[in-house]
């Protein structure tokens, strides 16, 4: 999974929630049936998360952590305030 770039996910610290965690809250509706799943996750769902992290981490501030904060709460309320990446 960390090669391509992606390996500088590892420079940032785990939070609670990130924009990858919510646009792909529900990640087990992307896994396509007779695919191997490690598989799938290494050359597809790793990548495209690890670029909207990335892409998130660089320019992030304390206003766009509250920010995402509050749009984790609403989606873990139901209220859709949200892009999700669901089908």
């Amino acid at each position: 999974c960390f090669r391509d770039g992606y390996e500088a996910v590892l420079q940032y610290k785990p939070g609670l929630l990130g924009p990858a965690q919510i646009m792909f809250r529900r990640e087990a509706l992307f896994y396509p049936r007779g695919i191997e799943p490690t598989l799938f996750y290494k050359e597809v769902l790793f990548p495209a998360k690890a670029r909207i992290d990335l892409s998130y981490y660089g320019r992030r501030t304390m206003a766009s952590d509250a920010a995402l904060v509050i749009r984790g709460v609403f989606v873990l309320l139901g209220l859709g305030l949200s892009r999700s990446m669901d089908r």
